[in-house]
């Protein structure tokens, strides 16, 4: 089961809420783990990275990462119902890439080992190596760069007030995944439910694995969908909840707009 996916059951159970939005449903299955970050002279170093880093949701995902200068690592996840998880281990730097050795044996609620260490202006941000397009999708979104503690994606405390411009340096492979200015179009045909056409596709800097959010007015409705198939001006959406359903005319993009 993805990491992602363990954290929002247990926030879903913990909160007794079902949430319609993507905040942490979207699964990576389309990125494979990087044998190194490609980002040139720009790799940080271990005294760069020691402090606390956090990402979470305030209810059942708030997971705090701590990475010392003498190469240890300690690892909390608390929620609603108390501590979930902690374990601890050693750290290191490989290829630019921070790995982790934990000293508890791996279960569902392992973390993951590897992470890419991105610099955004002042910011650091440690993003799990399997996760580097769902970061993309976050920042596609508005989620990131943002203003507070909560997010999907490990920052380190108080880098949240640090502004930014720009985009951050993500490895080449995925920094396609970035879009630089917001996409739209609409549903066109429907295949059931949860899987349909939209009329946007690569030519408008869509990429296969890219998550969109598809929306309408009137009930006000949010629906995130994730690419499956992508052609020149049209792709296939789909998303794997049944509590709300895709119709033909609702608003498809990286950002709703009016």
């Amino acid at each position: 089961m993805a990491w992602h996916r363990i954290k929002q059951r247990l926030g879903l159970l913990g909160t007794l809420v079902i949430l319609g939005l993507a905040l942490l449903v979207i699964s990576c299955r389309h990125v494979g783990k990087a044998p190194a970050a490609d980002l040139g002279d720009k790799t940080i170093s271990l005294n760069e990275l020691a402090g606390e880093f956090f990402h979470g949701n305030g209810r059942g995902v708030n997971c705090c990462l701590t990475i010392s200068k003498n190469g240890a690592f300690t690892f909390t996840w608390h929620g609603c119902l108390g501590l979930y998880c902690t374990n601890y281990g050693s750290a290191r730097l490989a290829n630019g890439l921070l790995c982790l050795a934990p000293k508890i044996p791996n279960s569902e609620f392992s973390i993951p080992k590897e992470y890419f260490p991105l610099r955004w202006g002042a910011r650091i941000y440690l993003v799990a190596t399997n996760e580097l397009v769902d970061f993309c999708n976050s920042i596609n979104g508005g989620r990131e760069p943002r203003g507070d503690l909560y997010g999907r994606h490990y920052l380190r405390k108080k880098d949240w007030d640090k502004p930014v411009f720009g985009m951050p340096e993500i490895p080449v492979a995925w920094a396609e995944y970035l879009i630089s200015k917001p996409i739209k179009g609409e549903i066109v045909y429907l295949l059931n439910n949860n899987e349909a056409w939209a009329n946007i596709g690569s030519d408008d800097g869509l990429r296969e694995g890219v998550t969109l959010t598809a929306w309408k007015s009137n009930p006000w409705t949010t629906i995130s969908v994730r690419i499956y198939v992508l052609k020149k001006d049209h792709c296939l959406i789909k998303h794997e909840w049944d509590d709300e359903k895709l119709e033909v005319g609702m608003k498809v993009g990286s950002r709703i707009t009016k």
